[in-house]
């Protein structure tokens, strides 16, 4: 456990009111946001603001991508048709899990892509960054890039 001298904690106040903390030891690893689940988008929730966004995309692999501010997404190369599918299929099972869907592509057989936008909100919120972070442990466990 790190003690708490020496964590260094960075607060941000999102839009929507929720703290977002980052701690400088987690800051590059999807570590923190796996430890986390899923909550339910209410109606009044608003999607991050661009300084929240960074901060959470800084703790995901670097292959994530923002498009428009608005859609968060990886491509991800795999050897074989069924490789992907079988990717598809672990993502699937993770997003049931946590209630939250990603667009999932399979293109020129080989090639995957994983988009996430909350369309409840009309833009990224937590949900979004902790499924990729969930995505990431996948694509590692599998041997995938």
């Amino acid at each position: 456990m790190i003690s708490r001298t020496r964590t260094m904690i960075l607060d941000a106040i999102a839009p929507n009111h929720f703290y977002l903390r980052i701690s400088k030891h987690l800051r590059r690893t999807s570590s923190y946001l796996n430890q986390k689940s899923c909550v339910p988008c209410e109606g009044k929730a608003k999607p991050l603001d661009k300084e929240a966004t960074n901060l959470y995309l800084k703790q995901l692999e670097p292959s994530w991508r923002l498009r428009e501010n608005q859609t968060l997404f990886r491509q991800v190369k795999v050897q074989k048709f069924m490789e992907g599918l079988e990717l598809f299929e672990k993502i699937g099972s993770m997003a049931e899990q946590e209630g939250h869907h990603p667009d999932l592509h399979l293109t020129g057989y080989s090639n995957v892509t994983i988009e996430y936008y909350t369309h409840a909100i009309g833009g990224l919120s937590e949900n979004d960054f902790i499924c990729a972070a969930k995505v990431d442990q996948i694509i590692k466990q599998s041997n995938l890039k």
